[in-house]
């Protein structure tokens, strides 16, 4: 007998998620519309300018109708299975599956795993190609791998709108042209020496250093994506049931996270170097950055037997080994303490003389 499942705990879960992206789509819209309407009259390709900005704000706008649009379609599907569930007086409980599926792994193919990887890393390359590029990895993910499942695959579809939109501010600092849109222009100072790239990097995060609007949005598109990536790291900390304290998850987070953006730091400093175009220096960061991860996480699986990623590796190594030092550090004070207040030790030397405290 054919039967149907529908998890409707997830339904509404991803319900409320889509409305998160409107809402995030609607704040993204308003600053580049922010943007178009304090564009500086000394620019000689304003009027360009602006109607590329306006054309990216009616793309956004049409996005959160149809995330909204989305989003009650699927709270309309929760609402009509319950209904149609409580009309044929099925006796299942909400969001759970029958007993006789329970302890049943449901994963997908080993060979889809790998295909959706194989397309996650392409699409991360492609979302580094200027304002357009991961607007196109968003709907290129969207039909290799889905609607997203888990708030950690919304983050990422977030990150890449905000990428864009750090893309486009400041894109209107320099020339808006089809080149910079696609990612296919140079950096004038791009070049140099691996330590005037880190340098250029760190600068790219500073206030101080964003004069213009556009270059504001950048730097803050730059923090946002940091925060996301926070977020995300988060989910898979405090979704992993072998850390078992919230203070171990909690350090986790912060570390791998602090990992995560020094080493992308890094790797842009030396892509930086080739002085090639952005969607060619994104795409190596992303190559670089996934090859490192591979060789981690094949040597700590034949090593240590269990895989780990590079961000991962390098938090624990420390955690591990700074907590380990500050055990040892607490039980010799406390051993310490625990000696110089017993009796035994309750005498002091006093005008040449033993006397008792």
């Amino acid at each position: 007998m054919s039967k149907i499942r529908v998890n409707t705990n997830a339904l509404d879960q991803q319900a409320q998620q889509m409305e998160q992206i409107a809402r995030m789509l609607s704040s993204v819209s308003s600053d580049v519309s922010y943007v178009n309407r304090n564009l500086s009259w000394k620019i000689s390709s304003r009027a360009q300018i602006k109607h590329s900005l306006n054309n990216y704000s009616s793309y956004i706008n049409n996005l959160e109708r149809k995330s909204k649009s989305f989003s009650g379609v699927l709270k309309e599907a929760s609402t009509q299975y319950q209904s149609t569930e409580k009309k044929l007086g099925a006796v299942t409980v909400k969001g759970k599956e029958n007993s006789e599926d329970n302890g049943k792994k449901n994963t997908e193919p080993e060979k889809d795993k790998k295909d959706n990887g194989f397309w996650e890393k392409i699409w991360d390359a492609v979302a580094e190609g200027g304002v357009v590029g991961p607007l196109i990895a968003i709907f290129g993910g969207l039909a290799t791998g889905g609607v997203p499942k888990t708030t950690k695959d919304w983050g990422g579809i977030l990150k890449k709108i905000v990428k864009s939109a750090g893309a486009a501010g400041k894109a209107t600092t320099s020339s808006f042209d089809l080149k910079t849109l696609l990612g296919l222009n140079v950096d004038k100072k791009a070049g140099g020496t691996f330590i005037e790239n880190l340098q250029k990097q760190v600068d790219k995060l500073k206030w101080s250093k964003a004069d213009k609007v556009g270059d504001k949005i950048a730097v803050g598109a730059k923090w946002a994506g940091y925060g996301l990536t926070l977020l995300t790291t988060g989910y898979d900390n405090f979704t992993d049931e072998s850390n078992t304290t919230f203070g171990r998850k909690l350090a986790e987070t912060i570390g791998e996270t602090g990992v995560k953006i020094g080493e992308g730091i890094v790797l842009a400093a030396v892509a930086g170097t080739l002085g090639a175009p952005a969607v060619l220096t994104g795409a190596l960061i992303v190559g670089a950055t996934w090859g490192i991860d591979y060789a981690t996480k094949y040597l700590t699986k034949t090593f240590m037997g269990e895989e780990k990623d590079f961000a991962e590796f390098v938090s624990d190594a420390v955690l591990d080994t700074v907590g380990s030092k500050v055990k040892k550090a607490g039980k010799a004070i406390g051993g310490w303490w625990k000696d110089i207040t017993s009796p035994g030790w309750r005498t002091a030397y006093a005008g040449g003389g033993g006397g008792s405290w």
